[in-house]
């Protein structure tokens, strides 16, 4: 949606700004959906399942005892804990704010905003943007 055409044609370094925001945002997406089933959960599975063998485990408890130290890994390295909220919620910030980016490239596209009414909106979501990453990185 941003390459065919500027979205922003008469504001030049606004259109950078836009595809500097989009390519972090791609970025941010895409590594996240490769660290949650390769990373967060493959990483912690399988291990465990290694582990599972006829005389690995005294009995059910113990067996439970690990699935649940494994359950907890899988919810730490994606930042679902109690403990974890803020990066979390930083986290679910960042999707949020690259959806929103969507819908206003989407509306520039369409002609439904302004060149000039639509330049703030996007300078609030990257600059947003940026500090989630800041904490979520941090």
């Amino acid at each position: 949606m941003t390459r065919k055409s500027p979205l922003f044609p008469t504001l030049t370094s606004t259109n950078n700004a836009l595809q500097q925001f989009r390519f972090s945002a791609q970025s941010f997406i895409s590594a996240l959906i490769s660290h949650v089933p390769d990373i967060a959960v493959r990483g912690n599975v399988d291990p465990f399942l290694f582990r599972l063998a006829p005389d690995t485990f005294t009995d059910v408890f113990e067996l439970a005892d690990a699935h649940s130290v494994m359950m907890d890994d899988v919810l730490s390295a994606c930042l679902l804990r109690s403990s974890q909220r803020v990066a979390g919620d930083a986290l679910r910030r960042c999707m949020e704010l690259a959806l929103e980016l969507c819908i206003l490239a989407g509306d520039r596209r369409r002609g439904r905003i302004e060149e000039y009414a639509a330049k703030p909106l996007l300078e609030n979501l990257h600059a947003s943007f940026v500090e989630k990453m800041k904490i979520l990185v941090s």
